[in-house]
């Protein structure tokens, strides 16, 4: 989530999960909730300004649950705003309802028992996610005589709203690279889109309906490029390093005949892919830091998986040479941080996000608002969770008016009504693995 000088609000991707931090809903969600109620006590007649919403890919940990989001924007349509919907380049599922069935239908058959019930229910559950996404791309651009846009090759989104306040980029997946994912057939196209029901990948291995063509749904993942203020970021999504390397190839020719400035060396980077091995190279990282401005802000997305251990050791590696190469330092936010760590990197403060966060699970302008505040303390307390432990929340990157790299100020956003990680998720051959507690 990123908020602009002007207030308004960009959210990529959405995801939430119960099952370690205990949470309801997106933060983002909790977050715009707080801004509405603070505008309706303050009988402000402005709208709370979402100026985009962008979805990177079909991957069920980057749009699960987008539509408590849609439903929101939906619902408080008298005080909330959405400028923009940057789309991946999807497919309209009612063109191939025919396909799907079929191919629903052989899985099923080639399942038994449990796993065919979860089959469905996971597959019910996928579709209906991306058939939400669509209801809401028909509603928003009927409500709002706008029109949606698609991550597709290189280019800059045409925005609505305030434009003083950023410039957005589509910097991958390159058309020639979706073209050559989905060319296949529509049948192996609807394939890779249950490959992403995914607890069922490697079950389908081992059935008859197998896997006749390697397809990467990560190579169609968008990147997204944010320009604002005299800052550079970059939002990588699940980008494959090939699809990474090629778009900055592509980029690069652009900014030497001078088609744009410079859209690399980024202030903030949003690794792709969690970190994983398939996401970065030495040349990668080479091309993309070719001048850096400062000392390298990584930001990482994951979380307590014991089965991936992101971020890899590869990842440290390939940034270390980066570094060492330029003679700057690396600095690694990242989600999965035990609460003991001791390899951390530069934080500037701590800020307490319970004044916003008191607003998760609760419906915007509930008088029972304190009520339910007290209620989720009572409730940690009974169930014998330190409630005066505060847990990361988030990192808080503080960008400032006419300032520069060095500038850059980065807050650990702590709350109590989150718990918290036992330990540091990362494999014992990583030197940066935090050794504070027994795994």
């Amino acid at each position: 989530m990123l908020e602009f000088s002007n207030g308004a609000i960009g959210i990529i991707d959405c995801f939430y999960t119960n099952s370690v931090l205990g949470l309801q809903e997106p933060p983002a969600l909790t977050y715009l909730k707080c801004r509405v109620d603070t505008k309706i006590k303050s009988a402000s007649s402005e709208k709370v300004v979402i100026s985009f919403i962008a979805l990177s890919h079909a991957d069920l940990d980057h749009i699960k649950h987008i539509e408590m989001i849609f439903d929101f924007i939906q619902r408080e349509s008298e005080h909330v705003q959405l400028d923009n919907l940057w789309l991946f380049g999807g497919i309209d599922l009612r063109q191939f309802s025919a396909e799907i069935e079929k191919l629903n239908s052989d899985i099923i058959n080639s399942l038994g028992g449990d796993a065919q019930e979860e089959f469905e229910m996971s597959a019910k559950s996928y579709l209906s996610i991306l058939a939400r996404i669509d209801e809401f791309r028909n509603y928003w651009v009927d409500a709002n005589h706008k029109t949606e846009s698609y991550f597709s090759d290189f280019s800059e989104f045409i925005k609505y709203g305030d434009c003083e306040a950023f410039r957005a980029f589509s910097l991958a997946p390159l058309a020639n690279i979706i073209r050559n994912q989905t060319d296949e057939s529509i049948h192996h196209l609807i394939r890779m889109i249950y490959e992403r029901v995914q607890p069922f990948q490697n079950k389908f291995e081992s059935v008859s309906v197998r896997r006749k063509y390697n397809l990467n749904r990560n190579a169609i993942s968008a990147v997204l490029g944010i320009r604002t203020k005299d800052y550079n970021l970059i939002f990588g999504g699940d980008a494959t390093k090939e699809v990474l390397q090629a778009s900055i190839n592509d980029i690069t020719k652009r900014w030497q005949k001078k088609e744009h400035g410079d859209l690399l060396n980024p202030d903030f980077l949003k690794v792709s892919h969690h970190g994983a091995k398939g996401s970065t190279s030495p040349q990668l990282w080479d091309t993309l830091f070719r001048d850096p401005k400062g000392d390298l802000l990584l930001g990482i997305s994951a979380g307590k998986n014991q089965k991936y251990l992101h971020p890899h050791s590869e990842l440290y590696r390939d940034v270390s040479a980066c570094c060492d190469s330029h003679q700057v330092r690396c600095n690694i936010y990242r989600t999965n941080s035990c609460p003991d760590c001791k390899v951390l990197p530069r934080l500037d403060d701590e800020e307490n996000l319970d004044d916003w966060f008191r607003y998760h699970g609760c419906e915007t302008g509930d008088s029972r608002l304190d009520e339910d505040f007290a209620n989720q303390f009572t409730a940690r307390e009974k169930s014998g969770t330190n409630i005066l432990r505060q847990g990361l929340l988030a990192y808080v990157f503080y960008f400032p008016n006419d300032g520069c790299n060095k500038d850059i100020k980065v807050h650990r956003g702590l709350s109590t009504l989150v718990g918290n990680y036992d330990c540091c998720v990362y494999g014992e051959q990583n030197e940066y693995y935090c050794k504070s507690k027994a795994r």
